[in-house]
């Protein structure tokens, strides 16, 4: 992903460096599409310009790449065939430190 937009960036701005996508799934904004300015809860920076989707789902994860880990290892443990014939988290290069086997331990 490209670096983040520098501090004095407006939405405008940050959409058009984003080339007009949702900077987590890049799925193209349109005008039915409404975008939210994603930022940190507990120091109010401005991250980045996310869909609807992204930016709930974010929420829900409570930010915690704990729990991010844990739901891609759950995914590939419950799901294998599935989710690897979607490929893009293969092309990230992601490997999450919990495994999924740690789901059958449980």
């Amino acid at each position: 992903m490209p670096s983040n937009p520098p501090k004095k960036m407006t939405p405008e701005q940050m959409l058009k460096a984003q080339d007009h996508k949702c900077k987590v799934c890049l799925e193209p904004f349109s005008s039915a599409t409404p975008t939210h300015v994603d930022h940190n809860r507990t120091t109010g920076k401005v991250r980045a310009i996310l869909c609807g989707g992204c930016n709930t789902a974010l929420g829900h994860l409570r930010e915690s790449d704990f729990i991010l880990q844990r739901l891609l290892a759950y995914l590939r443990w419950a799901e294998p065939s599935h989710f690897l014939a979607y490929g893009s988290f293969a092309d990230l290069r992601f490997r999450p430190s919990i495994s999924e086997e740690s789901f059958l331990q449980e």
